[in-house]
């Protein structure tokens, strides 16, 4: 299911990024990686460092290389 809704989603031009902190599921890692738009939009964090660099990675390519982008929860 989760890959016919990133399937529809891709084909509406919605672009997708994909975090995924301590999974260590080799078959939910390659189906949340193939949901993102491509390898560079998906990111795998063992650790808290690694996750905040995941999302810091994943806005500066949103802003475009700028760092105008906020996230928060």
């Amino acid at each position: 299911r989760m890959s016919t809704v990133c399937a529809n989603a891709k084909r509406k031009g919605v672009e997708i990024y994909t975090i995924l902190f301590k999974v260590s599921d080799q078959t939910t890692r390659n189906l949340v990686k193939a949901c993102a738009t491509s390898d560079k939009h998906a990111f795998l964090s063992a650790d808290s460092s690694g996750l905040t660099a995941a999302f810091k990675d994943a806005a500066t390519q949103i802003a475009g290389g700028s760092t105008g982008v906020r996230i928060v929860k």
